[in-house]
């Protein structure tokens, strides 16, 4: 099922979305790598990419409070998330 989805390109219109995006890597993914997550975050408008130093595949576990204060801090100032991407930082 891996190769069916991931043996083919997706038919999306990633420099059609609109929306202030936020994405998050760990360098110790070895699934979704960080270069997979640049390449795809330069293809996004307004995207931010954030790497997680020593996170692998399932970093959220051990960073929702985190993501969950950023994705807080958007709603809350709607007006500056919608400005230039951010360079990629380190969390």
């Amino acid at each position: 099922a891996d190769f069916a989805i991931f043996g083919q390109p997706w038919s999306i219109d990633y420099a059609g979305i609109a929306a202030p995006t936020t994405m998050w890597a760990g360098t110790a993914d070895r699934v979704v790598p960080v270069p997979v997550c640049k390449f795809l975050a330069r293809q996004i408008p307004a995207c931010r990419l954030i790497v997680l130093p020593g996170a692998a595949h399932f970093w959220i576990l051990e960073h929702a409070a985190d993501v969950l204060a950023r994705m807080r801090a958007m709603l809350d100032n709607e007006d500056t998330a919608q400005t230039k991407p951010v360079p990629e930082q380190q969390s």
